[in-house]
């Protein structure tokens, strides 16, 4: 699988609805902000809406493939001032989904700072970290 995308989205400065012009196909209660960690450049999202609002994230940026795929992969970082504080109420960082948006792979943040990954909407969990993967604050 050869790496086909990177993004830390300085040339947006921080006009979010510059994000359609061609990368994304959709963003919701999002903003960009510079990135806070010192040792880094260009910016970051701020997912706007209460992320422990019904079982996800409800702030989203969405990335259409160029073609189907069978392997795929995606990594980011994430801060959390709080983390959710009930298991219906976790973010979700990372989503799959298939042509028709239906969701295949979900990545949740747990009250103990777990990542959980699910295949099919939660229907069977693929894996869980150890707690304190992800802390707060940082």
């Amino acid at each position: 699988m050869a790496l086909t995308w990177v993004e830390n989205f300085t040339a947006y400065g921080t006009m979010t609805s510059l994000l359609l012009d061609g990368l994304y196909a959709e963003y919701t209660s999002v903003t960009l902000v510079a990135d806070p960690d010192s040792g880094a450049s260009g910016n970051v999202l701020r997912f706007d809406a209460n992320p422990y609002g019904g079982g996800g994230a409800t702030g989203l940026i969405r990335k259409v493939l160029d073609t189907s795929n069978v392997t795929a992969g995606m990594a980011c970082r994430i801060y959390l001032a709080n983390l959710p504080p009930a298991s219906d109420q976790r973010p979700m960082p990372i989503v799959f989904c298939d042509a028709s948006n239906n969701r295949l792979i979900t990545v949740h943040v747990t009250p103990s700072g777990q990542l959980q990954a699910y295949y099919n909407n939660l229907g069977t969990l693929l894996g869980t970290t150890d707690p304190n993967v992800v802390v707060a604050g940082s």
